[in-house]
């Protein structure tokens, strides 16, 4: 439970030492890039919490603290970079980054996202539109298209067995990503995390099971 709130404490504090008052920390989970400065090491995660200051990474390995790093943020196809530094780093659990240089436009995205995840972003008809319309749009111009391909492989038997095959070949790669996700390994470190950070486990025990699981699927 102590290493709960150090993570909380430590995940809101911006470069300039403003407090999680002055910037409040939201839920928000998006895939999450990370190259260290200096041993250019590279990890992919996942990010669980977001402020206007900085953001907590979950991951089984993080990078030591102080350690400054390139971030980059991935949320429905649109991507925040930034320079930050590691405030507090913690093995099986993940790591608080404090983000030290933003671009203007880097900077708008997350005051996007921020406005977006406090209910402060102003209603606009025009964005309500889009959001219904695309859908629809998309929806007629897939049924067209069905329609032509259907009447162009009725002309062309071997163009009919070109796309079957295609679209067979698509479920597969999405079955592959989708036993990924339901990998028994995974899920159970996920329960780990999870129970770590809910007080269910110590420290010493979380850490434990997290090194047995990696020996596990190392040796297999």
């Amino acid at each position: 439970m102590l290493e709960l709130r150090k993570r909380n404490a430590l995940a809101g504090v911006t470069p300039m030492g403003r407090d999680r008052r002055t910037c409040p920390r939201y839920n928000f989970t998006a895939e999450a890039e990370a190259l260290d400065a200096n041993s250019r090491a590279k990890m992919t995660a996942r990010t669980s919490d977001i402020s206007r200051g900085g953001c907590y990474v979950d991951t089984f390995c993080p990078f030591p603290r102080n350690s400054s790093v390139m971030l980059r943020i991935v949320r429905d196809k649109e991507s925040l970079v930034a320079q930050a530094k590691v405030m507090y780093s913690k093995l099986g659990m993940g790591m608080g980054l404090s983000f030290t240089a933003l671009e203007p436009d880097n900077k708008r995205i997350l005051d996007r996202w921020i406005s977006e995840l406090s209910g402060t972003a102003p209603l606009d008809f025009n964005d309500h539109h889009h959001e219904h319309s695309v859908p629809r749009q998309r929806a007629t111009a897939q049924i067209n298209s069905n329609v032509q391909n259907g009447a162009s492989a009725s002309n062309h038997p071997n163009t009919q067995t070109d796309h079957i095959t295609q679209s067979n070949h698509n479920s597969q790669t999405n079955s592959t990503a989708q036993s990924k996700n339901n990998d028994p390994a995974y899920v159970l470190g996920e329960l780990i995390i999870a129970l770590m950070r809910s007080g269910g486990l110590s420290s010493a025990e979380g850490n434990s099971l997290l090194l047995k699981l990696v020996q596990r699927d190392t040796s297999s």
